[in-house]
């Protein structure tokens, strides 16, 4: 299991997403944080200081793209690695502009979804 005290947030609006997505990653061995709003989601982003955020881009109350641009400016949580997931690939481009490390278009199977995180993770931890 690669994520042995790894950290996710993962912040989805749509309530069977985020249940299929918590359980891939608590199975792996993540520890999950789960947020169903822009809002909390960057709520959890201060408090919890993830390991990586994986971020569908629509929102309510704020979207995908400016949850990116504010961790982005934020000095202590800037290195965190951002994933965005859409159902379009219309915003894509501004996706990465906003500092996302990675755009994924839904819908992604667990076993890509698990892949990217993983090459993201050790990333990280190399640089």
């Amino acid at each position: 299991m690669f994520g042995k005290l790894e950290r996710i947030l993962i912040i989805e609006d749509r309530k069977e997403v985020l249940e299929v997505q918590e359980e891939i990653f608590r199975q792996q061995g993540f520890e999950v944080i789960i947020a169903d709003d822009g809002m909390t989601g960057l709520a959890k982003v201060k408090e919890s200081k993830p390991n990586l955020i994986l971020t569908d881009i629509r929102f309510p109350d704020i979207s995908g793209i400016e949850i990116c641009q504010y961790i982005k400016r934020d000095p202590e949580l800037q290195d965190i690695p951002i994933i965005v997931s859409s159902a379009s690939d219309m915003e894509e481009e501004e996706v990465y502009q906003a500092g996302a490390d990675l755009f994924l278009l839904k819908p992604v199977s667990s076993q890509k979804l698990l892949t990217h995180v993983q090459n993201l993770l050790q990333k990280t931890k190399s640089d």
